[in-house]
């Protein structure tokens, strides 16, 4: 999967996220805390943020109490997207941002959590190389989020077997639930031992800077 920043500081690699994920809880508990205080000692707020958040219409002075209540809901929307993300031991992964799991000969293919988180809100997936042979490093369909399309590429060489159908209509699944439900391919390997090469998860962490 393509699309992905790094950026270098000294002798490591830090992400977009991870420089600014040390900041953004810090300023939501301090706006959530200063805001919730503001709105008990005055009768004014300032609504903004996430969508659908309880505006109300510009003749209406929303209360203390209302004031509170949209401002735990906003901090409950965001701090859970900032938090750690994981990468099961189980699986390998590539410089490319897919995992892989291996059961016999049977292969399952889907992207990372960091690629995801960087990717945004996923809308679509297109795979189309189902019953198809191709060779590691190959595009085997695209992902496309709000803003970016990004390829896929095969881990490994093999034939596509099977596609995830449930991306059809949920592709979501990809960013909700990325090791489960938003697996995309399975696939029939030519050579099991090639797993073995790819990053584990100590090695991707790395990658990434997590």
């Amino acid at each position: 999967m393509a699309n992905v920043t790094n950026y270098a500081v000294g002798s490591g690699v830090l992400t977009c996220s991870e420089l600014l994920e040390p900041v953004v809880p810090a300023v939501f508990v301090v706006d959530f805390l200063f805001l919730s205080i503001y709105s008990i000692t005055t009768s004014r707020g300032a609504h903004g943020g996430m969508p659908d958040a309880g505006r109300r219409s510009s003749g209406h002075k929303p209360n203390q109490f209302e004031n509170i209540i949209f401002y735990c809901k906003q901090f409950c929307y965001f701090y859970p997207k900032i938090k750690q993300m994981e990468f099961p031991g189980n699986l390998r992964y590539t410089k490319d941002h897919e995992w892989i799991s291996l059961d016999g000969n049977i292969a399952t293919v889907g992207i990372t959590e960091f690629a995801q988180h960087e990717l945004g809100d996923i809308v679509f997936v297109d795979i189309p190389t189902e019953g198809k042979h191709l060779g590691a490093n190959e595009i085997f369909g695209t992902v496309e989020a709000v803003k970016t399309v990004s390829d896929l590429y095969l881990p490994i060489a093999g034939t596509v077997t099977e596609v995830n159908s449930g991306l059809e209509s949920t592709p979501e699944s990809v960013n909700t639930d990325p090791y489960g439900n938003g697996w995309m391919i399975k696939m029939e390997v030519d050579n099991v031992a090639d797993v073995s090469a790819l990053l584990d998860a100590a090695a991707y962490k790395e990658l990434v800077g997590e």
